[in-house]
């Protein structure tokens, strides 16, 4: 039992930042390559190929659509050997929970959040991944 005046204090807080929204066309190009829409969440966006799809084919797609600017693409390896997910190497549970062989994850060194069809929200998480 708790005596006197103590207070307990947890924070797991990481901050929040206003985004900036960075449109994505779900009609373009980029979108006719992958499984679904952006996945994830906004700061950290997954684009998962299509069956057959290459993955500079979506690449090549963003940078066309604009999106390059704003976002790098990087595949599940280039993640693991940078080890953005923690020490390498990357267990197989999170490689298949990130997509696989098929993801693309986007870094971006700014504010922006890729905003796809209403589902933006202005806050975002402060941490890049």
């Amino acid at each position: 039992a708790w005596q006197g005046r103590r207070r307990f204090i947890v924070t797991a807080d990481h901050g929040q930042v206003n985004a900036r929204k960075v449109p994505f066309d779900p009609s373009g190009r980029c979108r006719s390559l992958l499984e679904c829409g952006v996945s994830l969440e906004g700061r950290t966006p997954a684009l998962i190929a299509r069956g057959g799809v290459e993955l500079s084919d979506v690449r090549a797609a963003w940078a066309a659509e604009g999106l390059a600017e704003d976002f790098a693409l990087l595949t599940v390896d280039e993640i693991d050997a940078l080890e953005l997910f923690g020490p390498a190497p990357m267990s197989s549970r999170l490689r298949e929970v990130l997509g696989g062989e098929r993801a693309l994850i986007g870094l971006t060194p700014g504010p922006g959040a890729v905003w796809d069809e209403g589902k933006f929200m202005p806050g975002q998480h402060g941490g890049g991944v």
